[in-house]
């Protein structure tokens, strides 16, 4: 499986609002990946449909390298949630809970 990535640097979203982020997300059917809790949040209240988020959760204090460890190796459970439609999905060490868009 391959993972295709872009950091909001790369596009020239460093300093962007997070909803710049969502747009440009939206825009290239991006899914978002964070650790931070704006994005769940603010798709959870504006009942958005999009775009698909998924949030790290209790291990900000880890390296990016652990970060990516936790994707590599929950990226098929993801994506098979993923291709079932847009979601939110929280990541933690040992347990990822899936919540379907637009929530309700």
């Amino acid at each position: 499986m391959s993972i295709d990535a872009t950091h909001v640097n790369a596009v020239g979203l460093r300093h962007a609002l997070d909803s710049e982020i969502l747009t440009h997300a939206i825009a290239n059917e991006f899914v978002i990946v964070t650790l931070d809790d704006d994005f769940p949040e603010m798709l959870a209240l504006g009942g958005g449909g999009a775009p698909s988020t998924v949030h790290l959760r209790g291990v900000a204090h880890l390296h990016p390298e652990d970060h990516a460890a936790l994707l590599i190796a929950a990226a098929p459970e993801i994506a098979r949630e993923l291709a079932e439609g847009p979601s939110i999905i929280s990541l933690t060490r040992g347990r990822m809970r899936i919540r379907r868009l637009p929530i309700r």
